[in-house]
């Protein structure tokens, strides 16, 4: 191997490093921000989580509301019906006339 052509391989192989070192920058670089997009997709995972409990969570209430709700207008009804009982049905009605007072000095 004469001097040129070793001059020639060892500039070969100094490309071939300086090729190597970028593609092992952009490899790391690569490998850096799927790191940062694996670290978002679990938090966004967690959040989903979190917002599907809570989701059910106010399904639940608003069923217990609902329930509630049917209770209280059961409750009216049968305060209502009490009210109609009690009052006699026969009873005249009476209207109440207003008088006008003056007074004297």
């Amino acid at each position: 191997m004469t001097h040129k052509e070793f001059c020639a391989r060892n500039e070969e192989i100094t490309t071939i490093k300086l090729d190597l070192q970028l593609k092992e920058k952009t490899i790391t670089e690569l490998l850096d921000r799927l790191s940062q997009k694996d670290q978002e997709i679990g938090k966004l995972t967690d959040e989903l989580r979190f917002a599907q409990i809570t989701i059910e969570d106010l399904k639940n209430d608003i069923e217990k509301l609902r329930e509630v709700d049917v209770q209280v207008e059961e409750k009216k009804e049968e305060v209502s019906n009490s009210i109609e009982e009690t009052i006699p049905a026969n009873i005249p009605e009476v209207t109440l006339g207003t008088e006008s007072v003056t007074l004297e000095k």
